[in-house]
Order: C-alpha cells, then structure tokens, then sequence
C-alpha cells in the first residue's frame, strides 16, 4: 500500500528549489593546463541568488530586510551604485544582523564586479568570519575570497579557500567544483602533494563529478 506524499511546507519548497538550481548551475573547464578565471561570474552569481533565497528564512528586522530587498533588486537591474548606497546604509544601521551580513557578501560582489579587489577580499573575509547560517551562502563566500587571490597570484590561498568552500558545501554539485579548482591553484602554486590529494579526493568523493576525468588527468600528470 503507497502511503501518501508528505506536503512540503513553503520553506522546504523554497530550499528544494534552490538546491535545483544549484545542481544545475555551471561547471567549471580546463583548457591548456592553465587555471581559468571567469571573473568568478558564474560562481558569483549562484551566490548571489543564493541571497534571494536565504532572505525568506529569517525574522529579523522587517525594515533591514527591505534594505537589502531593495539593494538584492537594484543588484539585479544592474544599477550597482544603487545597490551600494542601500547596501552601505544596511550596513550603517543594522550591523550584526543576518540581513547586514548578507548586506556585506553582496557588497562584496559589487566591488570583485568592479574590480576593487581588496575591498572585496575585506568584505569576503568578513562575511565568512562572521556568518553562520548557511554553509552553502559560507562556501559561496569562501569562493569570493579563492577568486581575489587568484586575481592576486596568491595561488596557494586560494586553493585553501576553495578546499574551505568545499568542506562547508559537500552535499552540492559545486562542492566538485570547489575541489577541482584548489587542486588547480595548489599545482599552479608548486605544491603538487597538495594538489595531487585534492585530485585525489574528488576521484574518490565525487566519482560523477564533470571533472572526474581532469582530475584524474593531473593525477596521471603529477604521478609522472
């Protein structure tokens, strides 16, 4: 005898939904045995949606939640300076609230878009220093920091930002991703035992990732 479906509440819909679009966000490819930087777009745009979601799970401050409302919708439109006056005031008068935090990862979008790499490692760095709600918002952070110091060559932080990002997100099809990027950034750092054990935990922890045969590709490389 079939027993009948579980109604889903509004929020279990909400979470479904974004883990949907999460499995089937981008991946990431390899060419010429060089790290690729998209300028993290794709990566921080599914973070950035990540916000429109998250921001139904809160009851905190009505009015800091229409702040980041109205920042998340200018964002949107692309009207960024906008969004960094509403972002700035968000920060201003309702710091240490969830919506202040949020405020900050998307500000700090904001500036890796406009190329104010420094100030949004300083907003990154603070984000995942101080959020806690969401390890898949967190991992999202952890991968805004990996991309400023990858634009910054600082190629071994990097891949342990991505490694954190993965740790954190390990239940995600990004989480591969994640992955395949620190092993990336270790080999360009010259560490190859680093890099050989994240080629080697994706192969094992994620047998049908997308980057399975890349990984398994600078396995062979490093081994010799």
């Amino acid at each position: 005898m079939l027993r009948p479906k579980k109604k889903l509440t509004r929020k279990e819909i909400k979470q479904d939904k974004f883990v949907e679009f999460m499995v089937n966000s981008r991946s990431y490819v390899e060419k010429n045995d060089k790290i690729i930087l998209y300028g993290l777009g794709g990566l921080i745009v599914i973070a950035v949606i990540a916000v429109l979601f998250f921001i139904n799970f809160r009851n905190k401050s009505a009015a800091a939640d229409t702040l980041l409302g109205k920042a998340q919708t200018e964002y949107q439109n692309l009207n960024y300076i906008k969004a960094e006056a509403f972002l700035k005031q968000l920060s201003e008068e309702y710091p240490g609230t969830e919506s202040g935090r949020e405020g900050q990862f998307l500000l700090a979008n904001i500036y890796f878009q406009q190329k104010k790499y420094p100030e949004a490692k300083e907003l990154f760095k603070a984000f995942v220093d101080h959020y806690s709600k969401s390890g898949i918002l967190k991992a999202s952070g952890y991968a805004g920091l990996a991309a400023c110091a990858e634009i910054s060559k600082e190629y071994e932080d990097a891949a342990e930002f991505y490694e954190k990002a993965c740790d954190l997100n390990k239940e995600n099809s990004e989480a591969a991703n994640y992955l395949y990027l620190s092993g990336l950034n270790f080999k360009q750092a010259g560490k190859m035992e680093k890099a050989k054990t994240a080629f080697a935990r994706l192969v094992e922890e994620f047998p049908k990732s997308q980057q399975i045969n890349n990984a398994k590709f600078h396995l062979t490389q490093i081994n010799g």
